[in-house]
């Protein structure tokens, strides 16, 4: 009988371990690239991982005599029986040179470890071969170990696996909540409007302000809606940017054209100050102009009467070369090659005079939900979305936002954007 002995392993063993430390893969995959390293440390032998599945009544497996295609096998599990359900049933470890005795299988000696999280066992490790082999302590040990650095991969990857299902269902639902939501809001909207035209009759002063404040919630919980709509579309994983060659100076023109009525009433001016001969940029225009309205937006919530918001756009040298993801929608052809250009960047700046931001809530304003005291209106306006869903937009486009700010001075908003073509 031959004596299996760990100790020429140790040293590719203390390689191997920190490789399965990885939650950011799928089950499947993690078990595969698990299988696949011990089978490095005992070459002859055939690793099986065997997972519980919720209900109890069967195991997910995956052996290193397997094909990355094979996927899982499925087989039926009763506590007790056979030695999964040996080793699952006890939580210990079973070591045998006659394997027949248990499962009536071809292997003939096996060592199985559990595989256990805080107590709970999750599934088993085996190692199998067709020989005769005792495994010594040194092999044992080493397994015992591989067993653990293996339970709490597949444990965490499974906890992430559930938490990014939960968040597609819950992105899922409201994201149907909102559009079904969107169709009677609609209709609302409408026969407001007919009302306010005078359809079906004259209204008096006192009927007509009421009605127009109506008509301002509507589009406030229509704006809500469309932006629950795109947080939920994001964390289902299903918000794509549709890319095309565009004009800053126009979008940030549109923007500006969208908020100059609020700004009049308010008593700010909005400033425009853009570089002569702007390059093109590659980039989701209707995307680009949320964000510049939300900024604007945001700039004219902070600030008082008499008070200032202005929107300036450079290009800049940043010192820091593309990602690779930042230019994957770029045609060849279009994205300036050389070493010079790949550092430049679009600088967008939104600057206000109003209260300014204190710098503990300096980071939390772009968190959901986060609403930072304004000191303009004496308590917090808005749902917390908007710079949620402009730091969004910002990091699909590859770019970056910062904020600036003094209590009593102002704020300036800056995103850098790697849009730039030739």
């Amino acid at each position: 009988m031959n004596s299996h002995s760990a100790f020429v392993h140790d040293c590719r063993f203390l390689e191997k371990v920190p490789e399965f430390s990885n939650d950011s893969l799928p089950l499947l995959q993690a078990v595969q690239k698990i299988v696949r390293n011990v089978s490095a440390l005992f070459p002859s032998a055939c690793c099986t991982i065997a997972l519980l599945v919720q209900s109890g009544t069967s195991l997910l497996s995956f052996s290193s005599t397997q094909t990355v295609s094979d996927g899982w096998l499925e087989v039926p599990f009763r506590y007790g029986e056979g030695v999964a359900g040996w080793v699952v049933q006890h939580a210990e470890p079973l070591a045998t040179d006659d394997a027949t005795v248990l499962d009536g299988c071809v292997t003939t000696s096996l060592f199985a470890v559990p595989l256990l999280y805080e107590q709970i066992c999750i599934g088993t490790l085996t190692i199998t071969y067709s020989d005769r082999i005792a495994f010594d302590a040194a092999a044992r040990q080493l397994l015992t170990v591989l067993a653990d650095q293996a339970s709490l991969t597949i444990w965490s990857v499974q906890q992430a696996n559930a938490q990014h299902m939960a968040t597609r269902s819950r992105a899922n639902f409201l994201s149907m909540l909102t559009h079904e939501l969107r169709s009677p809001l609609n209709a609302i909207n409408g026969y407001l409007e007919l009302t306010l035209s005078g359809v079906g009759g004259d209204l008096n002063e006192q009927q007509r302000d009421f009605v127009q404040r109506a008509r301002a919630s509507s589009e406030n919980l229509y704006a809500l809606l469309e932006d629950l709509l795109l947080i939920s579309r994001a964390d289902a994983g299903q918000m794509r940017l549709n890319r095309e060659i565009i004009r800053l100076p126009e979008i940030i023109e549109n923007a500006v054209e969208e908020l100059e009525l609020t700004a009049a009433d308010n008593g700010i001016q909005i400033h425009v100050a853009i570089e002569p001969d702007f390059p093109h940029l590659y980039a989701d225009a209707v995307r680009l102009q949320q964000v510049l309205r939300n900024l604007i937006n945001n700039g004219l919530q902070f600030t008082s009467v008499g008070g200032e918001v202005t929107i300036t756009a450079s290009v800049i040298e940043t010192g820091h070369a593309l990602s690779s993801s930042s230019r994957s929608d770029f045609a060849a052809e279009d994205v300036e090659d050389d070493d010079d250009s790949m550092e430049r960047m679009v600088r967008l700046q939104v600057q206000d005079t109003g209260c300014g931001i204190a710098p503990e809530f300096q980071q939390q304003i772009f968190e959901r939900f986060f609403q930072a005291p304004n000191e303009r209106v004496g308590h917090a306006g808005g749902q917390g979305l908007g710079l949620a869903i402009i730091k969004m937009i910002v990091e699909l486009h590859g770019g970056t936002i910062s904020v600036e700010s003094v209590v009593g001075q102002g704020s300036t908003f800056t995103c850098l954007l790697p849009c730039l073509l030739s």
